[in-house]
């Protein structure tokens, strides 16, 4: 059963399905998290952390000083790795942005953007880095603050912590 799913699992990797390798390999994170990673089962590992859109997500948290890492986890649980995503309080792509946010992040980086070019995942990881990142700045590098920001807006995360302190 587990060669089949690492069978589908690799072809949906290699179709570059990155949403469906997830939740292909997702029933299998517990035991994986159980023991060691071996070579053997490298693709419930690869499967379980897809890399999609590798080139722009590296050139723009380059860019933007956000750790790749970080970034793919919150784009994780963010979309789930689904370009289209919209979720019930409207945030939209891969890294759940509400329209205002992109629009205001767009326009200090001097591009346009709207709901429909926000599905595109080139704009949305762009806008993404850099709110992102301006968030880690704005909290002195301060992650669980940034993205606790990310989620529930500066203002929720500067009533909760003391003017010019962090966690």
């Amino acid at each position: 059963q587990e060669s089949d799913r690492a069978k589908r699992t690799s072809a949906m990797r290699e179709a570059g399905e990155a949403n469906h390798t997830f939740v292909a390999a997702e029933p299998l994170f517990e035991k994986t998290l159980e023991g060691r990673p071996d070579p053997a089962r490298s693709w419930i590992w690869e499967a379980l952390l897809p890399k999609p859109y590798l080139r722009i997500v590296r050139e723009q948290t380059a860019r933007h000083d956000v750790d790749p890492a970080l970034f793919y986890g919150h784009m994780q649980v963010e979309s789930h790795y689904k370009p289209r995503a919209v979720s019930g309080a409207d945030a939209i792509g891969l890294m759940q942005l509400l329209p205002e946010t992109a629009s205001s992040v767009a326009k200090s980086l001097g591009i346009e953007s709207d709901r429909h070019t926000l599905m595109r995942p080139y704009l949305n990881i762009t806008l993404g880095a850099a709110y992102l990142g301006g968030l880690i700045k704005r909290y002195q590098g301060q992650y669980p603050l940034a993205i606790a920001a990310y989620n529930a807006g500066t203002h929720k995360v500067d009533e909760w912590t003391p003017k010019g302190e962090g966690m």
